[in-house]
């Protein structure tokens, strides 16, 4: 079984569960399929560390939504985290360690787990409105995603005050940063619609406009030299990257189009890139007779994590 799991932009919270409801499929940058996953190892929003050899998605096992990583060589999967809503997972540049975010009970919030021993689970207190959405090289920092829509920059050593980064107006999220360091690449909605932007990393302050008619979850390329995203009309994209920040970015290009298989809802992040940006391992919903399962929207859901269990 999978768990499909989603928070809106206005904080509210969705899912839905079910028996296999989908699989993770590789493409190439044509849009032709290539290979694909067990169904049993397949989930929303795919992880790939970033050796290329690992691929982490949140899933239903027998205690509940945990952390699943599958081996890509073998397609073989193994539970890495055992919480009972365990969803988001974001692998650390060295592929060690897995930041996901916990939903309920008295260690809701943000977790970093060691994929090689499980027993080595941080808890970060005070971070249960956050998501994580990326780390730094250097791995001393965590890009987080409120629920409110804004960024910051957490210090996992504790040290200095979250900082703040983003766009100036709208919500910001689905923040990358880049291989090299130096850059953000994130969404805003302060146009009006959402749109991929570029940031120099702090402290600089200042932005660029990378998408043209809109788009949606960012993804680089292991050299930091291309950027992915989806387009609002669910357009696989592509753009060049000058790594000297004076310089502008390239124009977006269309790379294919995903199929209609590929949830409405997940289209933004419902999908990963190799790290040469070669392929891309994409979640299809498949076939599963006239009904799905229900939908269960929550509202007010992070004061529920205040609570005691």
């Amino acid at each position: 079984m999978v768990a499909t799991v989603g928070v809106s932009p206005a904080g509210i919270l969705a899912y839905q569960t079910g028996p296999e409801s989908g699989q993770l499929t590789w493409f190439d940058r044509s849009g032709r399929p290539v290979d694909s996953l067990p169904a049993e190892a397949s989930g929303p929003s795919p992880q790939i560390s970033p050796d290329g050899s690992l691929v982490a998605v949140s899933r239903i096992g027998a205690s509940g939504t945990g952390i699943w990583v599958t081996d890509l060589a073998r397609k073989s999967l193994s539970p890495i985290t055992f919480g009972r809503n365990d969803v988001f997972p974001v692998w650390s540049p060295r592929g060690r360690r897995l930041a996901f975010l916990r939903l309920v009970g008295k260690e809701a919030g943000v977790h970093i787990v060691d994929v090689t021993d499980a027993s080595k689970d941080q808890f970060f207190e005070g971070t249960i409105d956050d998501n994580p959405d990326s780390w730094s090289p250097d791995e001393k920092y965590l890009l987080l995603w409120r629920r409110t829509g804004g960024m910051t920059l957490f210090a996992l050593d504790g040290s200095q005050k979250p900082i703040p980064v983003g766009s100036r107006k709208g919500r910001s999220r689905q923040g990358k940063i880049s291989p090299n360091g130096k850059f953000l690449a994130f969404i805003s909605n302060e146009s009006g619609r959402d749109e991929i932007y570029l940031q120099a990393m702090p402290p600089a302050t200042g932005y660029k406009n990378l998408s043209i008619n809109g788009g949606r979850s960012p993804r680089w390329s292991h050299d930091g030299k291309e950027l992915f995203f989806v387009s609002l009309d669910a357009e696989m994209m592509a753009v060049d990257i000058t790594l000297d920040p004076v310089n502008s970015p390239g124009v977006p290009h269309r790379l294919f189009q995903l199929k209609r298989e590929v949830p409405i809802e997940l289209a933004g992040g419902s999908y990963d890139v190799r790290p040469d940006g070669q392929q891309f391992l994409v979640f299809m919903r498949t076939q599963r007779g006239t009904q799905d399962p229900p939908i269960t929207v929550v509202l007010n859901w992070w004061a529920e994590l205040r609570q005691e269990p």
